[in-house]
């Protein structure tokens, strides 16, 4: 299957494998709507649709309290390995469903990564992934704006890249240590990232500017 990679789309943190969860994805199946996104699972929905009508590649990571799905789970699906690992070179062209794995282990040797940045600064592959794919254009949003979609957007950032972010579909962090609001958090972080030239634009907005696939 030859991807589109005029677009691609990246949702961090919605989904999760949970067999037993009514929660489904209508357009993943296997996979699961985590509980704090419910609000915006149409749209997710749409999004997914939308990426496989349009043979667009659909990137996807699972919280560090979330289950994540294996190879035998979801056979369609291709990890991107945090370790140091080419074996899934070879297949990307056969798939257009990525997993990136968050790293575990921190850099000094700990065995948990405290720095939200680092969870996915540390997948030893996902720069190169990122320039393999080399779309014209990312779509992203997910849950966890502050502490976990910030991230991906600052590295996707600091690559060169060219970013929508989905105002509306994103969901915010939950609170935590900060002085500020996670709502305050995400308001700041999406200021940052227009400043720096990425397109910040609601789902509508969105579908409006979207070819039929």
């Amino acid at each position: 299957m030859k991807l589109d990679n005029s677009l691609a789309f990246f949702d961090i943190d919605s989904l999760e494998y949970r067999p037993e969860a009514s929660e489904r994805a209508s357009i993943l199946p296997k996979l699961s709507f985590r509980e704090r996104v419910m609000p915006i699972a149409t749209k997710l929905d749409w999004l997914y649709r939308r990426s496989l009508d349009g043979r667009h590649p659909l990137l996807f990571s699972v919280c560090c309290s979330g289950r994540v799905p294996e190879d035998r789970d979801v056979p369609e699906m291709l990890p991107i390995p945090a370790e140091d690992d080419d074996a899934w070179v070879t297949r990307i062209d056969g798939n257009r469903l990525f997993l990136v794995e968050k790293a575990r282990q921190a850099a000094n040797g700990s065995k948990f990564v405290e720095d939200m940045h680092d969870k996915f600064r540390l997948n030893a592959n996902l720069e190169k992934f990122v320039g393999l794919l080399s779309p014209r254009e990312w779509v992203v949003f997910g849950n966890g704006a502050a502490f976990c979609v910030h991230p991906v957007l600052s590295i996707l950032m600091d690559a060169g890249q060219k970013l929508t972010i989905l105002s509306d579909v994103m969901v915010d962090s939950a609170g935590g240590d900060e002085p500020q609001t996670p709502a305050a958090l995400r308001c700041a972080m999406l200021d940052e990232m227009a400043v720096r030239g990425a397109r910040v634009c609601s789902f509508k907005e969105l579908q409006e500017s979207l070819p039929q696939p």
